[in-house]
């Protein structure tokens, strides 16, 4: 070891830029991870959790109104055709 340096292994550099481009996240300054972007993985991948539970909730509140709209949509039509077939009805149609 030189005075002043520290040896860096090769395959855990490798690994560490793989595992954060897979995340999108950059290291700098060197090759080796060190704790604060370890830190950075940690929370990309709880970022990506979270991400996914707000698109469910998304989701599910547009099917609501969708259903909600169907439904809405649904019991007025059934009237204006009720109101037609009564027009005919009288009409002898």
């Amino acid at each position: 070891m030189v005075a002043g340096r520290v040896r860096r292994d090769p395959a855990r550099a490798a690994f560490n830029r793989r595992a954060t481009a897979r995340h999108g996240i950059h290291c700098m300054g060197g090759n080796e991870v060190n704790d604060e972007s370890t830190h950075d993985v940690a929370s990309a991948q709880r970022n990506r959790g979270a991400t996914a539970v707000e698109y469910a909730l998304i989701i599910a509140l547009i099917a609501g109104v969708i259903i909600l709209a169907v439904t809405t949509l649904g019991t007025s039509t059934q009237g204006m055709y009720q109101d037609v077939e009564t027009e005919f009805e009288d009409h002898g149609i």
